[in-house]
């Protein structure tokens, strides 16, 4: 019996020990993407490991305790790390305890502490645990990252576009058909800032004309759906990569068709890629274009270019376009407005543009003090 069962009462949980507590948990927070679930599963699998070697349980654990493991993340033992061949390159876990592939960053720190500090949150609910002891615990110092740092400049973004036209025209059907798609996954990333689960999620069937044109439905977080606005643009992309998959311009209401199928096999046009193939293609196809750039600014901001990076674009690039706030939110999903207004503060052409006034107010200043 769980010690939490005898010492702090009966649980409303019924968990049979520590194991099936923590899959209680998970499965409470069912309603997260793919990629939160596995994360969050990986961080109490840690701590599972953890107490299982110190002997120990979730309702004896301290704040000491709770420190101790959260320390050992960020200053691992050869226990604890995946261990490496003489090329460097990761090899096969030789104990079920080594899950790390480096020390944890100061972020993962943080994050791994504040997943378990919901999670204990969860159990004391429950009656399971006395106290939230990793709450307790050292509030470590993260660098905030300045999110203008995951925006594709302008001159990246044109050289981008200007590179997916200039590619030379391929020589097989195979090879066309992949061109067509990279151009339409980056002008879908690009034109509606939807996240990568929303695309992958994505039907054809999703998109849809009513008065105001087409419009692409998204089923976003907390299962809320959305509209997203289909720019001439876009929409022009769509019909190349669905003419280049030998399909009609656009979709019907009933197209079975995801709005990233494979590209290869029989069931290609039924089979949507992964999100890992997603972040995949767009890694390659980014560090590709930089690798033909003559600017090592621009080369520089598309090797670090990820799938995310085209919704932080998107919405900075539509605000310095001159979009509204409220449009952009509600074209971004965004629950909160302050998210939107986050990236109003970091669009780079009005922050030159201001500082271009100021320059030219202090040189006019210094011709007026000289011809006194």
């Amino acid at each position: 019996m769980p010690a939490s069962l005898s010492e702090g009462g009966l649980s409303v949980l019924g968990a049979r020990g520590d194991a099936d507590a923590v899959a209680m948990w998970l499965q409470a927070r069912g309603s997260r993407s793919i990629h939160t679930q596995r994360t969050y599963r990986r961080i109490s699998e840690r701590l599972l490991i953890w107490l299982s070697r110190a002997e120990m349980t979730l309702a004896r654990m301290t704040v000491t305790d709770a420190q101790v493991h959260l320390d050992s993340l960020r200053s691992p033992d050869a226990s604890l790390m995946i261990p490496r061949n003489e090329k460097g390159q990761l090899a096969e876990p030789l104990y079920k305890s080594q899950t790390l592939k480096r020390p944890m960053s100061a972020k993962g720190f943080a994050f791994s502490r504040t997943v378990l500090s919901q999670l204990f949150q969860y159990l004391m609910t429950a009656g399971y645990v006395r106290s939230n002891v990793f709450a307790l615990t050292e509030v470590p110092k993260v660098v905030e990252v300045d999110p203008a740092n995951k925006v594709l400049s302008q001159v990246g973004s044109k050289y981008l576009w200007e590179w997916l036209h200039s590619q030379e025209p391929p020589d097989t059907h195979h090879k066309r058909l992949v061109a067509a798609r990279n151009r339409w996954v980056c002008a879908l990333l690009y034109y509606t800032g939807i996240r990568s689960k929303e695309a992958v999620a994505g039907r054809m069937a999703d998109i849809f004309r009513d008065s105001d044109g087409w419009q692409l439905k998204v089923l976003g977080k907390a299962s809320k759906e959305r509209r997203v606005t289909m720019s001439n643009t876009l929409g022009r992309e769509l019909m190349r990569f669905r003419e280049a998959m030998g399909v009609s311009p656009w979709p019907t209401p009933d197209d079975p068709m995801p709005l990233i199928p494979h590209v290869r096999g029989k069931d290609r046009a039924t089979t949507p890629i992964s999100s890992r193939m997603l972040h995949k293609l767009v890694s390659e196809l980014c560090k590709a274009a930089a690798d033909a750039s003559d600017d090592p600014h621009v080369a520089d901001e598309l090797r670090r270019m990820s799938v995310h990076w085209f919704r932080h674009t998107s919405a900075t690039h539509r605000l310095e376009a001159g979009a509204r706030l409220e449009t952009t939110q509600q074209e971004l999903g965004h629950a909160n407005p302050k998210t939107t207004l986050l990236y109003a503060q970091i669009a780079g052409r009005a922050r030159r543009e201001d500082a271009e006034l100021f320059e030219a107010a202090v040189a006019a200043r210094g011709k007026q003090e000289k011809s006194r």
